[in-house]
């Protein structure tokens, strides 16, 4: 694109952040019908944009459907927000289209020459030489893209394309979290049923997710059906072992699926996942038990566990059984840092830290179930029945 030139890029990672960390308080104390006028807003003002609009997934038909959402700026661009336009746009149709079909940021220019760009005539009245197409995805699923348009002949630029990306998935990622919420409250008399929904959903983007949950449910269950947990209390712990890592949504995949050791600062940003779960149901119509679960399921009894160092019986009985059963499934899965360990390992961690980390009755129970289980019951991916 002869004659142009790339945006200059004033953020350092420090001001990124707070960019990011800004539109997702902001997001969080929103309504719904606020997430996308509060997103696109950011990143006008943010990345300096002349004009920017929305276009949201229709929930019925694969549309993109042009909202009333604009980020304006001045008088022309505010007329070219009311010129007329098409209503919507089908997959791989229109930049609109073309973003979602893609998947990933794509730039436009040359408008009057474009076929898929029926205003180009006037985009040029208001001065517009370059458009970029921000998809907003969430778990790979484009929710709404946003099209920002520019007045300076932009070229593609790799470290902006990577801050918009970074930025449009967290805010994506952000905003599915508080949909999956809606969903979780809207439909609480199926539970059962639409909690494996979402932790499916959620294995799109963290496959190991599912299986984690399923197998940690299931022991759990079996403990607390030989502790002769009520039906009450099981289905409470069915609920918060299905639940109890919905938080690492909020956490990046580059460190979730890191293949070697976590840093200090990333360890301590994967901790934060059971603040962010309890965040997530805290306001749901789960009993307080299972949100309590959710919170305390990485405490141990000698007071070295996070959120709260709690110790002991500050810890609920729930919360212990939970922490016992997630230690089992974590060992003996392959993690991308390191292969599954064996059952022998996972006993003998359990044996030397009972009493001491873990609750010993439960202790004892798990080590039973271990013995009782197949040598290959985590390899198998299915699991023996609880009944």
């Amino acid at each position: 694109m002869g004659g142009s030139y790339s945006l200059k890029i004033h953020f350092t990672n420090a001001s990124f952040l707070d960019l990011s960390l800004e539109a997702i308080d902001r997001i969080s104390r929103a309504e719904e019908n606020e997430y996308y006028p509060i997103f696109c807003r950011t990143l006008g003002e943010g990345f300096k944009w002349d004009y920017g609009e929305v276009w949201i997934r229709d929930t019925i038909k694969p549309l993109l459907i042009k909202s009333d959402i604009n980020y304006t700026t001045d008088e022309r661009s505010e007329i070219f927000a009311r010129a007329p336009k098409r209503a919507s746009f089908a997959y791989g149709e229109g930049f609109p289209g073309i973003a979602w079909e893609a998947k990933k940021i794509v730039w436009f220019s040359d408008f009057l020459h474009n076929k898929q760009f029926i205003r180009s005539k006037e985009a040029m009245k208001a001065g517009f030489k370059t458009c970029c197409a921000i998809p907003v995805l969430a778990e790979n699923y484009v929710d709404a893209v946003i099209l920002f348009f520019s007045r300076k002949p932009l070229e593609e630029n790799t470290k902006l394309n990577k801050l918009l990306e970074i930025l449009s998935s967290k805010i994506g990622t952000h905003i599915l979290k508080k949909q999956l919420a809606g969903l979780v409250e809207n439909y609480r008399e199926e539970a059962s049923r639409n909690i494996e929904l979402i932790s499916k959903i959620f294995s799109l983007r963290d496959p190991y997710t599912i299986t984690h949950e399923i197998f940690v449910k299931r022991l759990a269950v079996d403990i607390g059906k030989k502790l002769e947990f009520s039906a009450k209390q099981l289905q409470d712990l069915s609920f918060a072992a299905t639940l109890h890592d919905i938080g690492k949504i909020a956490i990046p995949m580059e460190i979730l699926s890191k293949p070697s050791k976590l840093t200090v600062e990333e360890l301590n940003l994967v901790r934060t996942h059971v603040i962010a779960g309890y965040n997530i149901i805290k306001d749901l119509k789960f009993s307080d038990d299972v949100k309590r679960m959710v919170y305390e399921h990485h405490e141990r009894l000698d007071g070295s566990g996070y959120p709260q160092g709690l110790r002991g019986d500050q810890i609920f009985f729930g919360s212990q059984l939970l922490a016992v059963t997630d230690v089992v499934s974590a060992m003996m899965e392959n993690r991308p840092y390191r292969p599954a360990h064996s059952k022998e390992t996972v006993i003998e961690e359990l044996t030397k830290y009972s009493n001491i980390k873990y609750n010993p009755a439960i202790v004892d129970i798990a080590l039973g179930l271990l013995n009782e289980y197949p040598q290959d019951y985590f390899k198998q991916r299915t699991l023996p029945s609880s009944s």
